[in-house]
């Protein structure tokens, strides 16, 4: 769909927008702060990350994310707003997840999320299959993204596909791979999805387009790392049943 044909997108207000990117960024934040916390050495470590975490730590993490909700430029999210516009939600909600996994008790870490943080963003243990062709054709659909703003698919495909987000088609696309999960009895990567395009379709958060709620280039270049360890670990276990 060129610009002549494409409607006019519902864009969510500026202040909103700018609330989102906030949000956003204090969330990745965050977990980068618990990712280092994590490998540091235990003498360093605040706490050690298998526990709950300590009154430093709290304080740390409290600290940093009233920086970066605080408007203006005093803000990293400012500046890193700036660089690389805003995460995407899909983003937002998988760190989220590691940091409420990461600051809950243990009663409720065993009920709702066993997992450890690593093991909720997929850098720890094995996907299970679905997850593992979820990641590959979010991978697909970036480097189709890319090839279209590089103008590359105009040859084959003379529409944007960039700008087919802005459209309800789009959203329908992705309310389709959540029933195909549903029937599928994948509940839990369902619900995440349907959860995020209940929460675009009524916000239209981060910036009107649905791509950039499900993808954003940093988890893009994750994903690519995630997939070649996934198989690594894949090859190392045909290998273990090899030598057996």
């Amino acid at each position: 769909m060129n610009a002549a044909t494409l409607p006019s997108p519902a864009l969510p207000a500026l202040a909103w927008m700018d609330a989102s990117r906030h949000l956003l960024w204090a969330l990745v934040l965050l977990y980068l702060l618990l990712q280092i916390l994590r490998c540091m050495p235990p003498r360093w470590a605040l706490r050690h990350p298998a526990r709950s975490p300590s009154r430093s730590t709290f304080a740390v993490a409290v600290a940093l994310g009233l920086l970066t909700l605080w408007p203006g430029p005093v803000s990293p999210a400012y500046w890193l707003g700036l660089a690389f516009q805003s995460p995407s939600l899909l983003t937002g909600w998988l760190c989220g997840l590691a940091l409420w996994r990461y600051g809950a008790s243990a009663a409720w870490q065993a009920h709702l999320l066993p997992q450890s943080p690593g093991t909720v963003l997929g850098t720890a243990g094995p996907w299970p299959r679905h997850l593992c062709w979820l990641a590959v054709l979010a991978v697909l659909t970036g480097w189709l993204l890319l090839l279209d703003t590089l103008a590359l698919t105009h040859s084959l495909w003379p529409h944007s596909v960039y700008a087919w987000g802005f459209g309800a088609s789009a959203l329908w696309l992705l309310l389709g791979l959540v029933a195909g999960l549903a029937l599928l009895r994948y509940t839990r990567a369902a619900g995440s999805l349907l959860l995020l395009a209940t929460g675009f379709a009524l916000a239209r958060l981060p910036s009107g387009n649905l791509w950039d709620a499900v993808l954003d280039p940093w988890l893009w270049l994750w994903l690519h790392g995630a997939l070649l360890r996934q198989l690594w670990l894949w090859w190392r276990l045909r290998q273990g049943k090899g030598s057996r």
